[in-house]
């Protein structure tokens, strides 16, 4: 059952530093929350108990509403639609129809996503209550309707962009859980645990959403959904150009296009140079495992909450 936390890096954590909870949620850093976000107006439910595998044929889910998706938009490219029978797909087809992000007239792109607290990763350091990656069900509903208005005929139903938009949320706070593990690593070899606490009060927070650049470690989350489009079956250059369009910081991911090994690097410094050791930099970015992303897909890794207002879930998973 994916509710079976059987990681033993956080054992190891816990064995050598002892389980603290935070009662009273101060001075928790959650990782894409918005101070906007005001949880005593919503309930959350724990999906993660649903879920067997992270998977496309094992997910299953389902929307009561009568909400109005808009009508889906079909691209024309010959290309593209001698493959919709076969579904043999490479997510580049037509990249002229795709690269010029979808406008209708007087709208603006940005209106299309959220730019509010959407979903966010919360660190077992703050304790094993709320952690986890959480996920808002209107932002999930959204993003399905922008993937189903647009990324025809690979997102062809209503669930399909479900699931799309679930992979889409999941897979960037996947990266702030990658780098919450990677900083355990060095915590237990410094025998320090408090290294990723200060790295998220003195480095994320005095960057994230700031000029000039925004947060690192977002870029290099969003890095990591770019380079998983086939998975979330998103056209390449669609998903390149909603990603684009967002805040600061998220939208700087494709300067890394071609580096990603130093820019995690620097990313796991910005950790250790947290330490009180005389520390210089270092290449320890292999410390950060994504290699094989279906490592963190499987069963035993990670908590997932979705939050709905009082009273008003839409959306089951089975």
């Amino acid at each position: 059952m994916y509710n079976s936390y059987n990681n033993s890096l956080i054992q190891d954590y816990f064995e050598m530093f002892g389980r603290q909870e935070n009662e009273k949620n101060e001075n928790i850093v959650s990782f894409g929350q918005y101070s906007d976000f005001k949880s005593e107006k919503y309930e959350k439910l724990k999906i993660s108990e649903f879920i067997y595998k992270l998977d496309w044929k094992d997910i299953i889910i389902d929307i009561k509403s009568d909400d109005d998706w808009g009508k889906q938009i079909i691209p024309d490219c010959k290309d593209l639609m001698d493959k919709t029978e076969t579904g043999n797909y490479t997510y580049t087809e037509c990249g002229e129809h795709y690269k010029n992000f979808p406008k209708e007239k007087n709208d603006d792109s940005k209106d299309r996503i959220p730019t509010s607290t959407c979903a966010w990763y919360t660190s077992y350091h703050y304790g094993l209550r709320d952690w986890g990656i959480h996920i808002k069900q209107s932002c999930l509903i959204k993003y399905a309707k922008f993937f189903w208005q647009y990324n025809y005929p690979y997102t062809k139903s209503k669930n399909d962009a479900l699931t799309t938009s679930f992979f889409y949320l999941l897979t960037h706070e996947l990266f702030h859980f990658i780098t919450d593990q990677a900083a355990t690593v060095i915590e237990l070899i410094l025998k320090d645990p408090n290294l990723y606490k200060k790295y998220s009060t003195n480095v994320y927070l005095q960057t994230y959403n700031k000029p000039p650049y925004g947060s690192l470690e977002e870029s290099l989350a969003n890095r990591y959904v770019y380079g998983r489009y086939e998975f979330l079956r998103v056209n390449k250059y669609l998903l390149f150009n909603l990603m684009k369009s967002g805040p600061i910081g998220y939208n700087d991911f494709d300067k890394y296009l071609g580096d990603y090994k130093t820019a995690r690097r620097n990313l796991i410094n910005e950790i250790y140079k947290q330490s009180s050791i005389n520390q210089h930099y270092i290449g320890i970015e292999s410390v950060f495992d994504i290699l094989n992303p279906r490592l963190f897909y499987r069963g035993d890794k990670i908590p997932i909450w979705m939050h709905f207002k009082s009273g008003k879930q839409k959306i089951t998973f089975k």
